[in-house]
């Protein structure tokens, strides 16, 4: 592994004894039990992430995949159809999704000026407005993830950082889910003059997730304080208009299941365990190298730490790469650590 620039930062605040996790990227400097859950905006927005994705697998499985094997037929695209190329995001967590992600990308990659049922299906699902800008040069459209639509605006300097990526996405041209996202990690940038991007980089469905996929429980034992003004009002609102616009979509598709909106009541067992955070995404390729944003860990006693950091490198960062502790212990232990409390 050649690295040519590797840069990151800690994601937390105010670490102490017997500190607990909150969120993803602060951790609470104050005495706790470990079974204690406290609300704030970031883990807010992990339990409305994690029930959206649950809803939204469901509707890709009845729904989507079996339009889009319909679809490829329709028009023609069997050859097309390329299981070779790097699965992204939770489409390795079986080999439903797997297809599905194949026959997509082909229907994405490959225009046809055929038509069926199954063909304009899938170009209604994906020009709804929760799926944000997309771009069209095939069949279907393909949603445009804006961290890599920052990356390029920044990529004439030997890579791009995280500030300055972030600082270049558009927060008025957002998908309801980012927009979650940027609101929450902006929220936190305002109180810390940092950037934080773990929202943001939780929202990518680009990432290539370390070992096996994690699966949230249906009941948790730990208590939940959710304190008045926690959690803000912006992101309570925007959680819901994203919430009432996946709904919307599987409405008019004939999606029974429905998202509910998060509340006291039934946040708790949407946010433990944790989302599988050992991934990275490749945001950018040229001749420059391989640029990723990447989730490093830091374990002790009583204390989770996560910090998303940025790599450029030579050679491919490979999944084999991440599972290796020694491997991100090195990633991590070479980068300047900024610290800032709440």
């Amino acid at each position: 592994m050649t690295n040519l620039t590797r840069r990151g930062f800690l994601s937390s605040a105010g670490i102490a004894t017997g500190a607990l996790m909150l969120g993803l990227n602060r951790v609470l400097a104050v005495d706790q039990p470990q079974d204690t859950i406290v609300v704030d905006n970031l883990t807010f927005y992990r339990a409305v992430l994690s029930a959206v994705q649950y809803e939204k697998k469901r509707f890709e499985e009845e729904i989507i995949g079996p339009s889009a094997k319909e679809a490829v037929k329709d028009a023609d695209l069997d050859t097309k159809v390329d299981d070779t190329i790097p699965v992204e995001g939770h489409y390795n967590e079986s080999a439903t999704f797997r297809q599905l992600f194949f026959h997509r990308r082909a229907l994405q990659i490959h225009p046809t000026s055929k038509t069926s049922k199954a063909i304009e299906k899938l170009k209604d699902i994906y020009d709804h407005p929760v799926f944000g800008s997309k771009q069209v040069s095939g069949t279907i459209a393909t949603p445009i993830d804006p961290i890599v639509l920052a990356s390029d605006k920044v990529y004439s300097a030997p890579h791009g950082n995280i500030d300055n990526i972030m600082d270049r996405i558009d927060p008025n041209d957002l998908d309801p889910l980012f927009k979650l996202a940027y609101m929450v990690d902006n929220d936190y940038k305002k109180k810390t003059s940092k950037w934080n991007p773990l929202a943001t980089f939780l929202a990518s469905e680009k990432y290539v997730s370390v070992g096996s996929p994690a699966r949230f429980p249906r009941r948790s034992k730990k208590k939940v304080i959710w304190e008045d003004n926690a959690v803000s009002k912006e992101v309570i609102e925007a959680a819901k208009e994203l919430i009432d616009g996946y709904n919307a979509l599987f409405e008019k598709h004939n999606h029974k299941g429905r998202i509910n909106y998060i509340t006291k009541d039934n946040i708790g067992p949407k946010v433990t365990p944790a989302l599988t955070m050992l991934r990275f995404i490749n945001v950018n390729t040229s001749d420059k190298g391989n640029y990723y944003w990447a989730m490093a860990d830091e374990i002790s006693p009583g204390i989770e730490i996560y910090r998303v950091i940025d790599v450029l490198q030579k050679d491919a960062l490979t999944n084999k790469d991440w599972q290796n502790s020694q491997t991100r212990a090195e990633y991590r232990n070479s980068f300047d650590i900024y610290t800032s409390s709440k």
